[in-house]
């Protein structure tokens, strides 16, 4: 008999714990010939979330969960999930809010036992504002513009993977980690399922701008060196301009009157390659900082309890 553990991520759901387990059971029960598991990862909530999954744990041999010490982000939970579950011949990622809906997962689960690897969720529909929705175009654009690897625009983390996959995933140590596109750096080919984003029951999303933000660039650094390429074109530009109106400056100053103030003009155009060149600078130490965080080799995640 297949086994298959559905594990969900949690930061201050304590509304949404009893509400997610229910209809993902209700669903996984109408499924014959594979044993389900479930296990919660507590990204450090500070509500009552935790309480909420202990006690579905006393009363549920087949769900287990574990906590972390301090928030390590939706990420590091999903890393922590294959790391911390054993014997499983696949895993499915689903959110605590709701915002996946459990009816999809016959039809994972079917592609998958028909040899897809990888199986995802693609929301084809959701709620979110105009604002996120455009950063989220710019961002695949970019990734798949200027990276190595090609990601589907609208994927989720709503997704299963194999037993293969998770082998692979276990040996990527990256301490900052993206887990789609590490799954497409893989190479397996993936099934996409269309879905449309339910409205929330409780609660409010936990992925602000800042987060997301910040998963965007950390993704966009460990999968592309095109932002270091831009640096040095930028440093070739500056260059030539440079020299240009190096010549242009002298020509003026040996042809024509000098009423014109070109101190002035050249003052400010200083100013604008001077910011360039602070950005540039500053996401050389993006770069640095990240290789930094890896070779310290610190733990990707602190767990507080393991039940």
């Amino acid at each position: 008999m297949k086994k298959i553990c559905i594990s969900i991520p949690c930061f201050n759901e304590e509304r949404n714990i009893n509400l997610i387990y229910q209809e993902v059971l209700k669903v996984t029960k109408k499924i014959k010939n594979i044993k389900f598991y479930f296990h919660f990862i507590d990204d450090c909530s500070s509500d009552n979330t935790w309480s909420r999954i202990k006690q579905i744990v006393k009363k549920n041999s087949n769900v287990s969960a574990h906590k972390f010490i301090v928030n390590h982000g939706k990420e590091t939970a999903l890393f922590s999930a294959i790391n911390e579950v054993k014997d499983i011949d696949a895993m499915i990622f689903i959110d605590a809010d709701l915002q996946h809906p459990p009816k999809i997962i016959p039809k994972l689960i079917n592609e998958w036992l028909k040899g897809h690897k990888v199986v995802a969720g693609r929301r084809v529909k959701d709620k979110f504002s105009l604002f996120r929705n455009l950063g989220s175009k710019f961002f695949y654009y970019l990734l798949n513009r200027f990276s190595e690897i090609k990601m589907q625009p609208y994927s989720t983390d709503f997704r299963i993977i194999d037993k293969t996959v998770i082998s692979f995933l276990k040996n990527y140590k990256e301490q900052i980690s993206f887990m789609r596109g590490l799954i497409d750096l893989i190479g397996f080919k993936v099934k996409y399922i269309d879905f449309s984003s339910d409205e929330r029951t409780f609660g409010n999303s936990k992925f602000s701008f800042r987060y997301l933000f910040s998963l965007a660039t950390s993704s966009f650094i460990n999968f592309s060196l095109f932002p270091l390429r831009i640096v040095g074109y930028l440093g070739l530009l500056i260059s030539t301009i440079s020299l240009l109106l190096l010549i242009f400056f002298v020509i003026y100053s040996s042809l024509i009157s000098s009423d014109f103030n070109f101190i002035t003009l050249l003052f400010l155009i200083s100013f604008i390659f001077m910011g360039l060149i602070l950005a540039s600078l500053g996401l050389i130490a993006l770069y640095i900082g990240n290789i930094h965080r890896e070779t310290l080799g610190r733990p990707r995640y602190s767990i507080e309890e393991k039940i």
